[in-house]
């Protein structure tokens, strides 16, 4: 296959430039290691294990005992492709990591890789790129990515694993050559979004408070199956949970609405009559809805009849967003909504002077907001459900890079 696709910085959800740093170990000395102990992992040593968990060689333990040197490098390609990359530990990703520099740089040398460990903030030890450098390489050429030279001799293994699917079944685009230039806007600076393209990738996923806590406050005890909201959502969780059809709509209601942080005297009113809003939840969770707008002017009808006493724009774009995902709804509050108003230095948005998405906005303002978290997340190589994420950054008293400059360049 002479046509190659160029190598996205995000591996299926994985940030390839956050925990990326090995220990040094190789897969040719793993496999020595296991056949010299009788393919017995519990007689690993300690510095073996990493490598072995890294690679979830335990899926195909059978399969690689039998196999000889070649099977088994296709045998681990072919498992690699199936796995979810956010699962995977830092050695087989610093061999990604590593064909990522070769496409950006056009470089196969130590000291320009060192140079990009530090650029791009994976680390600004010596120690590491070297580290990363030595298991990649070698890795990469035990498993016939990279010939002795650094040259990238399997892109097919590359299409493969960054579509998530055998290479017989994807049809390739050109390599095209994406470039995020600093050009300046008409007052001499560089735009807001090219402030967002170039902003650093932050490693810290937002994770929220106890949704049992947060939905027995609200609602009371006695909640058929509580217990399952007795944990702090991760937001990929969150969605998991809401797709999963044996959640009531009650459950991933409160899962919501709790991971959300919402207030809770707003929540006890809302939850006065549920009726309206679970309409809404089972309306979401059963495709009811044809587009992301007519979501949202169904909502904003019953929020202006005042059936939904408390929920706020910024919070019934989460029960899109999380209920409804093939609609590709995206959270509309007030940190995402100053993003998109900043980069597309417009108000799409309308934001009150207390900061608050006010009911001014419609249906048609919400889609073109999340027409342009879409535009964003296709500049990034990022679904619009991950760009938005990116927009939020990181709040709290460690704000991320993105957060501090939407509070400083903002202005309402």
């Amino acid at each position: 296959m002479n046509t190659i696709t160029r190598l996205p910085q995000v591996l299926n959800g994985r940030e390839i430039f956050s925990k990326v740093v090995p220990t040094v170990n190789t897969l040719k000395n793993l496999f020595k290691s296991l056949e010299t102990n009788g393919w017995d992992i519990n007689s690993l040593k300690t510095w073996e294990k990493p490598i072995f968990k890294a690679y979830k060689l335990e899926c195909i333990l059978s399969s690689l005992r039998i196999a000889d040197e070649n099977d088994r490098s296709k045998l681990i390609k072919q498992h690699l492709i199936k796995q979810d990359s956010r699962d995977l530990g830092a050695h087989p990703i610093c061999i990604y990591l590593l064909a990522y520099f070769f496409q950006e740089s056009k470089s196969n040398e130590f000291k320009e890789f060192e140079k990009f460990v530090q650029d791009n903030g994976i680390s600004s030890k010596k120690l590491s790129a070297q580290a990363i450098w030595s298991v990649g390489t070698n890795d990469g050429k035990f498993l016939g990515i990279f010939d002795e030279n650094l040259k990238v001799i399997d892109w097919d293994f590359f299409i493969s694993w960054i579509n998530h699917k055998n290479i017989e079944d994807f049809q390739p685009e050109p390599l095209v050559e994406k470039k995020v230039k600093k050009t300046l806007n008409g007052k001499g600076e560089i735009s807001h979004r090219i402030h967002f393209l170039n902003s650093p990738i932050e490693a810290k996923v937002f994770k929220g408070p106890n949704s049992l806590s947060w939905s027995q406050f609200v609602h009371g005890k006695g909640i058929i199956d509580e217990d399952l909201l007795n944990r702090n959502f991760y937001r990929d969780e969150l969605l998991a949970f809401c797709s999963d059809k044996s959640n009531s709509d009650m459950l991933t209601l409160l899962a919501i609405l709790s991971w959300g942080g919402m207030n809770r005297e707003h929540g006890k009113n809302l939850f006065n009559n549920t009726d309206p809003i679970l309409d809404i939840v089972s309306k979401l969770r059963n495709s009811h809805f044809k587009t992301r707008s007519e979501a949202f002017n169904y909502i904003q009808e019953k929020r202006k009849s005042k059936q939904l006493p408390g929920l706020g724009i910024g919070y019934f774009t989460k029960l899109i967003c999380f209920l409804a995902p093939e609609l590709k709804g995206y959270i509309m509050d007030q940190w995402v909504a100053k993003s998109i108003n900043l980069i597309a230095e417009k108000n799409i948005v309308h934001i009150n002077k207390s900061h608050w998405v006010t009911d001014e906005n419609n249906g048609d303002a919400y889609e073109s907001f999340c027409d342009e978290v879409d535009k964003i997340g296709a500049q990034l190589n990022l679904s619009g459900y991950k760009a938005e994420e990116k927009l939020f950054s990181i709040g709290g008293k460690n704000k991320g890079a993105w957060r501090k400059y939407v509070i400083e360049n903002y202005v309402i």
